[in-house]
């Protein structure tokens, strides 16, 4: 069976994610994040960067394919102070902005 994606690594992983990242501000590798399909919390370096057979990139959960969750899927915070899900718990958007309704 051919593959049906090819995943990225390294600079060109790093160099893919930047170009691609749909939202402001793009956030640094360090940064934690929390994929609500899976309901993990990891960091955006661990985040697969992967081209479709057909060229498109795609931003994936660490845990794809067993996770489905995509670039739209993944919350991160900036600031590694606060904590994310002290946040969400309260209420509170986990990009320190607004209060989520």
């Amino acid at each position: 069976m051919p593959k049906k994606h090819i995943t990225y690594q390294g600079k060109e992983r790093t160099k893919l994610f930047r170009e691609n990242f749909p939202f402001y501000p793009i956030p640094k590798q360090k940064d934690r994040c929390l994929c609500i399909h899976c309901d993990k919390d990891y960091k955006i370096k661990d985040l697969q960067v992967n081209r479709s057979v057909k060229g498109h990139i795609w931003i994936m959960c660490r845990d794809y394919p067993k996770c489905n969750g995509s670039v739209i899927d993944i919350m991160y915070q900036e600031n590694i102070g606060d904590d994310l899900f002290k946040r969400i718990d309260l209420g509170l958007s986990p990009y320190g902005i607004e209060k989520i309704e």
